[in-house]
């Protein structure tokens, strides 16, 4: 039967199961009126990046000139901005279905540049971009259906300009809060503008990348003892040695992976001491060796604690500082000091620069249609 004889529902079944084959789908789009629309929704699923200005405005050229043959079928951008270059994204009215947008080494001091474009939007991510306060906080109270805001890397404009706290009603859906960027003592005042109104409600997943969690000894962290009963993932840093007393990491009861990197072993010690969450699946830590002796018996110590005893899976990096790489031998070192354990977890060990957001999981996972 030739190919433009086929019922519509046919086509559209075949083209899904060639959903993941690239090539096969373009030929698909040549086919015929009956095959290109579901060809499209595919080909534009895949994430599109725009790395030049060049690209840019092809792309939005495209689309501007038919915006309800392309725009619609967007769901994943991402736009590399010269560094630190006026952000202008005239185009994000024409994708209604845009579901997840990466901006890169932008800034922008407009408030409205996600009015009426965002709809849909439920992934912000934001690579070392330089927004004014006033241009992200009331841009994200346009993005209704916001799920997960990160915050990677650069020097926000708004270091000394938070004024003004986020809508008490503003990103009701918000699950996901991952916030690292150079300025590390800046982390919780950011957190704490965007919560101080709306509350943690609904909060799963809190990276704050460099910084450390401490409501004890800095009351800007305040909002922290709200968010804890809820959240499934945590991922922080400790650079100094703390207490249990100034992490307040009991109220974390339903956590279900946590992510440290560490200074020193011990520090690890002190705060898996005091977790007590009884779905606690995953432990994954950072931290530097200098010298190998004491640390594996420090570590060994560590993996024999109590809240070990029902994880599934336990993943040590270690940033090694001595001179030569003992690398190749260290991990077997590790695991046969670490036989005496009883354990019902599997091990990974790696070797690098500790990255405390090498690991953070997706809450949501979008089903394919």
């Amino acid at each position: 039967m030739a190919a433009n004889h086929l019922p519509p529902e046919v086509c559209e079944l075949i083209i899904d199961k060639l959903s993941g084959d690239l090539q096969a789908l373009r030929t698909c789009s040549l086919l015929g009126r009956k095959w290109l629309p579901r060809s499209r929704y595919w080909l534009f699923r895949r994430r599109i990046n725009v790395t030049s200005s060049i690209k840019k405005r092809q792309l939005e050229d495209l689309i501007m000139k038919n915006p309800q043959t392309f725009g619609q079928y967007i769901v994943f951008l991402r736009i590399e901005c010269r560094k630190h270059s006026d952000l202008d994204l005239p185009a994000l009215a024409q994708m209604p279905y845009l579901e997840e947008l990466d901006l890169c080494g932008a800034h922008w001091r407009d408030e409205a540049i996600f009015r009426q474009s965002a709809q849909h939007l439920r992934t912000l991510r934001l690579v070392d971009c330089q927004p004014t306060w006033d241009g992200l906080c009331r841009g994200l109270e346009n993005i209704p259906q916001l799920e997960e805001l990160i915050v990677l890397e650069g020097k926000p404009l708004f270091m000394t300009d938070i004024s003004e706290p986020l809508r008490h009603d503003a990103l009701p859906h918000l699950h996901t809060l991952v916030l690292d960027h150079a300025d590390t003592p800046m982390i919780p005042h950011i957190a704490s503008a965007l919560f101080s109104h709306r509350g943690t409600a609904g909060l799963r997943v809190l990276n704050v990348g460099s910084a450390t969690p401490a409501p004890a000894r800095n009351s800007i962290w305040w909002w922290f003892d709200d968010a804890a009963p809820t959240l499934q993932y945590l991922g922080f840093t400790v650079k100094y040695r703390l207490t249990a007393a100034d992490l307040h990491l009991e109220r974390c009861t339903c956590l279900y992976q946590l992510d440290l990197c560490v200074s020193e072993i011990a520090t690890a010690q002190e705060v898996l001491a005091h977790i007590a969450a009884p779905r606690l699946m995953e432990v994954r830590f950072a931290t530097q060796v200098i010298s190998p002796r004491p640390h594996w018996t420090a570590l060994a110590t560590v993996l024999s604690m109590p809240v070990f005893g029902a994880l599934k899976h336990v993943e040590i990096r270690l940033d090694l500082r001595m001179q030569p790489d003992p690398s190749a031998d260290l991990a077997d070192v590790i695991r046969r000091s670490l036989l005496e354990i009883e354990k019902h977890w599997t091990l990974k060990i790696t070797f690098g620069v500790c990255n405390h957001l090498q690991t953070m999981p997706r809450i949501r996972k979008r089903k394919q249609q």
